[in-house]
């Protein structure tokens, strides 16, 4: 009874311990359990110890034990510190060779990038030299066909004075054999037709320049970004053109302090997207506004949606839901942390079967801290 009643005391005193002791004994006691055994602590300033109460059943009571496994406690605890550290130390090596191998595929997607933009820039500048002598050859071809049709003009007016009816009509003759007239109306059409595929090609060209050497110069500079859509929709033209009718609205708005190359890839990542979800033919918008102290650029597309799971996953590095070979995953990727840079931040809204808008939002003065 003493023993009882100094455990009953220990828990009235909200010794939790003693309260699960006490309940045990009394289920041994009264036969409803066969056995009763409590690992608890016991210790004092100058060591921890651990004890095993066992509670067995006598033909009239109980026989308890305590039994001291601090030993036993101590070494499993040992085990258990050990496999602790060894699981976070194979987690931690496990993190580092994920973000290693991230790492090298970010680098050679960086070399292939670089040797490709070196490429570009070379076709560009290979392409530019016979643009230059064509354009001037037209300009030349113009002028001397020009003086041509003065020279013609002439003949026609001195046709009435020829006094041969022979010669007149032969003359008649080879004018309706070549349709005359409609070469005379068509020459300076196509010329001028001609020329204006030149500056287009040259244009294409000046752009592609500029996009392969994006980031020579990380100078922040102002820039009004509704002339770099302008220059992006003209390297994108032939992926959109197949797939989509481009529609442009641009409001007043006012120059940002950015990094101009960097901003083209993002607006470029999110062209080419618009297009790729884009099945058959359907429509690409392209917004630009400003919204107090924010220029705000969407780029809409009428494709075939993401669910939300995929959305809440499209900014991660190496996610992608095109077929292998076909995306690396790094391109939203990359254009978030040049927005996230830039101070801004990127919103999707996006429902399968009815398209996907992103939506860049780009602090008009930089972010804080950025080099004038």
């Amino acid at each position: 009874m003493n023993y009882l009643a100094t455990v009953r005391a220990s828990a009235e005193r909200g010794d939790t311990i003693a309260a699960e002791a006490l309940a045990g004994l009394g289920g041994v006691l009264t036969r409803q359990l066969p056995k009763f055994e409590l690992e608890y602590p016991c210790h004092s300033a100058q060591e921890e110890r651990w004890f095993l109460m066992q509670a067995s059943p006598l033909a009239d009571g109980c026989v308890v034990s305590h039994i001291n496994i601090t030993a036993r406690v101590v070494a499993e605890n040992e085990q258990s510190r050990l496999a602790a550290e060894l699981r976070h130390a194979f987690e931690d090596l496990k993190a580092l060779h994920e973000a290693l191998q991230r790492t090298q595929e970010q680098l050679v997607q960086s070399e292939k990038m670089a040797s490709i933009g070196q490429l570009a820039a070379g076709v560009a500048h290979e392409i530019n030299n016979p643009i230059g002598y064509l354009n001037s050859n037209l300009g030349t071809l113009g002028q001397y066909v020009g003086d041509i049709l003065g020279v013609v003009a002439a003949y026609e007016a001195a046709m009435p004075a020829v006094a041969d009816p022979a010669r007149r009509e032969a003359l008649e003759q080879a004018k309706r054999e070549t349709d005359f007239g409609f070469l005379l109306e068509d020459m300076p059409k196509l010329l001028a037709e001609s020329q204006e595929g030149i500056q287009r090609v040259r244009k294409i060209v000046q752009d592609l320049k500029d996009f392969a050497h994006a980031g020579d110069n990380e100078d922040w500079q102002w820039v009004d970004v509704r002339h770099s859509l302008a220059r992006t929709l003209n390297i994108v033209h032939n992926e959109l053109k197949y797939k989509a009718e481009v529609r442009q609205a641009y409001e007043e708005i006012p120059e940002i302090r950015c990094l101009p190359g960097q901003l083209n890839q993002v607006f470029m990542n999110l062209l080419v997207n618009a297009a790729q979800a884009i099945d058959q033919r359907g429509e690409v918008g392209v917004r630009a506004w400003v919204e107090g102290e924010e220029v705000c650029v969407e780029v809409t597309d009428t494709g075939c949606g993401m669910p939300p799971e995929v959305v809440r996953r499209i900014f991660e590095p190496f996610f992608t839901t095109k077929p292998a070979g076909k995306g690396t995953g790094l391109g939203l990727s990359i254009s978030y942390g040049i927005v996230k840079r830039h101070g801004g931040h990127i919103e999707v809204d996006s429902e399968v079967g009815r398209g996907t808008t992103f939506r860049v939002v780009l602090p008009v003065i930089g972010p804080s801290g950025a080099e004038t």
